[in-house]
């Protein structure tokens, strides 16, 4: 399916298919997030003159805005300086788009998803989305907790009430104490109402609209985003494939992957954390399983092979008898059990299109008597060792 061109002169393109689909979403939640390419960056300019390519997209971005109006919303919106820019707008958003001589092209956001910075693991995000109108609470970073073993509130043994919270590089309020000391321009801010400190907890509640939970969602300072009596739906997978191979060999250690629940302050995205509150994730998480093991009568040291404390997963060893021991004790901090073994399975039947492979394939290129295989452990965002 190919673009298509509004009748009006220097209109932007976009894909119909997607049209349709950002309209629908823009109909049922407001707004829908956008990708718009506004002019086409060569390499070369890029290489010879950033800073003025940066300038023109910019300029390019701000008339956009004023074009757009308050059919935009601001909050979570970025601009790569080299072409690109995404925001969320309304369903007369999208007419503007498509009549403006301003954008080149526009279509759905694809790294929408990789810009949510509050934890979504445990699908909270999913119930803010539909209870909008309620109260909710963000947590925040760099105060102690334990993960609770019961699987309630997590215990704080820090108290910040009254401290300042830097909410985003043009928003600074004091979302610790009852009201902000200033009102931010920050859309997103002012959409943020009766707040309520939380004494002993990194935490507030408040009440927020759209607005407000898309720019705090997509903030670097938040952890996580959670309706008030909000629980961790999630069931905890105890794999008996972990006690059925045990038994084969009883006093021989079986390995198997261990991953926490994390608590309420948990997110899995470290990379955006600030180094405070990955040191204390790490910390809650390190005594979570530490205490969990010693519960059955095994040393956490001998028995945990590798951990990853930011991420409370655990590569763990134990004889048959201490499994059984652990399975009785079904643990609430535990999220998923997992006999270790290697993984499998053909992954590039949709990705293969995305890489343009169908046009290498009809050239003749078809890789026949050739095996390829794919080993990759991810890329981790803050890695000291970027490439070059």
């Amino acid at each position: 399916m190919g673009l298509v061109t509004s009748p009006i002169a220097f209109s932007a393109t976009y894909n119909p298919i997607e049209y349709t689909q950002l309209v629908s979403e823009a109909k049922a939640k407001g707004v829908t997030s956008v990708l718009i390419t506004l002019e086409t960056v060569r390499i070369t300019d890029i290489k010879e003159d950033l800073i003025g390519v940066q300038s023109s997209t910019q300029s390019q971005a701000d008339l956009l805005l004023q074009e757009l109006g308050k059919e935009a919303v601001t909050a979570g919106y970025w601009n790569n300086g080299i072409g690109q820019m995404g925001v969320y707008v309304t369903e007369a958003g999208l007419k503007k788009l498509v009549a403006s001589d301003i954008a080149v092209s526009f279509g759905t956001d694809a790294t929408r998803s990789m810009r949510v910075r509050a934890n979504d693991s445990n699908e909270s995000l999913k119930e803010i989305e539909a209870l909008l109108d309620k109260n909710e609470f963000i947590n925040v970073d760099g105060v102690d907790y334990d993960i609770n073993p019961a699987g309630g509130e997590d215990v704080y043994r820090t108290a910040r009430t009254g401290k300042s919270f830097n909410m985003s590089s043009n928003a600074t309020s004091n979302l610790m104490g009852v009201t902000m000391s200033a009102v931010s321009t920050s859309e997103y801010s002012i959409g943020i109402q009766n707040i309520k400190p939380n004494a002993n907890k990194p935490s507030f509640t408040a009440k927020i609209d759209k607005a407000a939970y898309i720019g705090l969602r997509e903030d670097n300072s938040v952890r996580a985003i959670q309706p008030v009596g909000f629980t961790d739906k999630r069931i905890a997978q105890w794999s008996n494939e972990i006690l059925e191979s045990s038994a084969k060999n009883p006093e021989k250690e079986t390995d198997f992957l261990v991953t926490l629940r994390g608590g309420e302050m948990y997110s899995a995205k470290t990379g955006y954390m600030s180094s405070s509150a990955v040191k204390v994730q790490s910390k809650a998480n390190a005594q979570a399983i530490n205490s969990i093991l010693a519960s059955v009568g095994v040393n956490p040291k001998v028995a945990i092979k590798s951990r990853y404390d930011d991420l409370g997963t655990y590569h763990v060893g134990l004889t048959h008898r201490a499994l059984q021991k652990l399975y009785r004790t079904a643990d609430q901090r535990v999220l998923n059990l997992e006999l270790n073994k290697p993984k499998g399975g053909v992954s590039l039947n949709d990705s293969t299109a995305l890489i343009n492979m169908p046009a290498a394939w009809n050239a003749g290129y078809t890789a026949a008597g050739q095996t390829i295989i794919v080993m990759d452990t991810g890329i981790r965002k803050d890695h000291a060792k970027r490439c070059r």
